[in-house]
């Protein structure tokens, strides 16, 4: 084709309104993927994320709630914290667990034969967690009634203590009027 037809083809009207619709949807399709598109993308997910955040919001919030009630209740348990203390030292005072056990088995009339305190392990090598402990093991001979007094007085001291093993065994004695027995306990010291 010559040049001058294609010029004078360019110069109607109609093929002017064709090549600037076609111009038009092609400049548009450029912006559409290459603006708008990415405009839009980048609003999906900042919404996407404002929804997730606000999530994360309200469960950061009831986290924070749990804690405010915790802190409550230390502040209302303050003064007994002393208590817990008491309960479950930070060390194994053996030394204490066995005068608790004097005086009880003193106050109650039970005769200590035998007090044996196992292995404690003041330092080890792994740092355990939760509550340690240690053995003691104890013979005594007592009434009915003393060994009654004697496990009332043990249940009542604040330091906690738990009976592994309970052996109760009657003493033969012949024409005594009060039946006298002989008591062997396992009995588990606990510290933090």
């Amino acid at each position: 084709m010559d040049s001058k037809k294609i010029l004078d083809q360019l110069k109607d009207q109609k093929i002017q309104n064709y090549s600037y619709n076609i111009f038009f949807f092609i400049i548009f399709a450029f912006f559409l993927v290459f603006a708008i598109r990415p405009n839009l993308m980048t609003a999906f997910n900042l919404q996407k994320e404002l929804q997730d955040l606000k999530l994360k919001s309200q469960e950061f919030e009831v986290e924070i709630q749990k804690i405010v009630d915790y802190q409550t209740k230390v502040e209302q348990y303050r003064d007994q914290f002393y208590l817990l203390d008491e309960a479950l030292p930070a060390s194994p005072a053996v030394a204490k667990v066995f005068e608790d056990l004097r005086k009880s088995a003193t106050d109650s009339a039970v005769i200590l034969n035998s007090i044996n305190v196992e292995e404690v392990k003041i330092k080890s090598e792994e740092k355990l967690e939760g509550l340690k402990g240690y053995n003691m093991t104890l013979n005594a001979q007592s009434d009915i009634f003393g060994l009654q007094n004697f496990l009332n007085a043990l249940t009542d001291q604040r330091r906690i203590k738990t009976i592994e093993n309970l052996e109760i065994s009657k003493d033969s004695q012949d024409g005594a009027t009060v039946e006298q027995f002989t008591i062997t306990m396992l009995i588990k010291g606990l510290y933090l």
